[in-house]
């Protein structure tokens, strides 16, 4: 295979920057765009298309959001909203998501905040609540292990278990 000096595919195929699909989209066509988890629906004249220069009732790839060109040859205007349409869902979808996350592990951390583990004098560690000093959990993990004194295992040229 004859080598093609092409500074984007050596960054891709380096690993430090972009990936074969932006290569693509670049170079051959964008692709289907993506709104509301499906093609782009159709808001205006009654539901009936998707832009207002597109024909009633139109049910081509293109009103439906397939964007065709690449972005070395340019997007036509229709296109253009179409790919602008499913990346500003895309970028609301994971700020909603990101706020929601960040919620719950707020929530998470106020939960087990008077939570302790202490040594219950037998060998055992327990989990306690520190404002009732009752026990949550009997045994730090519940499986028995305790993970501060287990060593970590490699596996030799033989895949055999070695302690270092």
């Amino acid at each position: 295979m004859k080598h093609v000096d092409n500074r984007l595919l050596d960054m891709i195929n380096s690993g430090a920057k972009g990936s074969m699909s932006n290569f693509n989209q670049i170079t051959r066509l964008v692709g289907q765009q993506i709104a509301d988890e499906g093609r782009i629906s159709k808001h205006f004249s009654g539901g009936t298309r998707t832009l207002p220069h597109f024909s009633k009732f139109d049910h081509s790839a293109g009103s439906r959001g397939l964007v065709k060109n690449s972005f070395i040859k340019g997007l036509s205007p229709h296109e253009f909203f179409m790919h602008a349409t499913g990346g500003r869902i895309g970028l609301i979808d994971t700020a909603c998501k990101t706020s929601v996350t960040g919620a719950q592990y707020r929530r998470l951390v106020k939960v087990v905040e008077p939570l302790t583990i202490r040594d219950m004098g037998n060998g055992k560690r327990a989990v306690v609540d520190t404002t009732t000093d009752q026990v949550v959990q009997f045994e730090y993990g519940e499986d028995s292990y305790d993970a501060t004194h287990m060593k970590r295992l490699k596996l030799d040229s033989e895949n055999r278990y070695i302690t270092h």
